[in-house]
């Protein structure tokens, strides 16, 4: 067995229970009963998808617009929650008015849209049509990366990053338009100057292994 396949073993129930609290936590923090939509950036359907976080959870699934990537995730995520609205965007670009929802969810999505000013635009374009926005994404600083699954090697400048993970069979995850990932610190700079911030570590024995920005107007 790889060193990757052998972390990723370890390291499933991890990515489980991440997904829980953060579900737990915005539904405590956030949600709040009402007939007002939200939305849900960066859907797929794909088994175990990171990113459909509150539009399979039947809740809330009715309240959900669905936004994914391209058309082949939508109909994807579509047939298999017919209950929920599911489109296509860019969610930098989005297809809606000004304050069209309450709420404005992006979770296991900004690490995947490319550069800093890319990630910064996702955050004010989501701002733009919800009245809150939050934004989850694993820790950069949390010893193994969740999408390699490999430790420590995420640690280091890009270019040596992207150099060895082409080298080791992870060349889908070798590029800053694939994975951009960020510290508390650079997760917070995303935010507008002007709103209100709160971010939130989920950590597992005592290391964050995951981070949560809410920004409100």
């Amino acid at each position: 067995m790889s060193l990757s396949r052998l972390v990723q073993t370890l390291a499933e129930p991890l990515r489980l229970r991440s997904r829980k609290s953060k579900l737990d936590l915005l539904s405590r923090l956030i949600l709040t009963p009402g007939p007002r939509p939200f939305l849900e950036i960066g859907v797929s359907g794909s088994p175990g998808g990171g990113a459909d976080f509150f539009a399979t959870d039947s809740r809330y699934a009715r309240r959900v617009i669905a936004c994914a990537y391209n058309l082949s995730q939508a109909q994807r995520f579509a047939a298999a929650h017919a209950t929920t609205t599911t489109l296509t965007a860019d969610g930098c670009d989005l297809p809606f008015v000004d304050n069209s929802f309450a709420l404005a969810v992006a979770n296991a999505v900004i690490e995947h849209v490319g550069s800093r000013d890319r990630q910064r635009r996702l955050v004010a374009e989501m701002l733009r049509v919800a009245e809150r926005v939050c934004v989850a994404t694993p820790n950069r600083w949390f010893p193994v990366d969740l999408h390699t699954y490999l430790p420590l090697l995420h640690f280091l400048p890009m270019p040596l990053r992207n150099r060895l993970y082409r080298w080791l069979g992870h060349a889908a995850w070798a590029t800053e338009a694939n994975l951009n990932l960020l510290s508390a610190r650079q997760l917070r700079s995303l935010a507008p100057v002007n709103s209100k911030t709160s971010l939130i570590r989920l950590r597992l024995l005592g290391l964050t292994h995951s981070l949560v920005l809410v920004v409100q107007r």
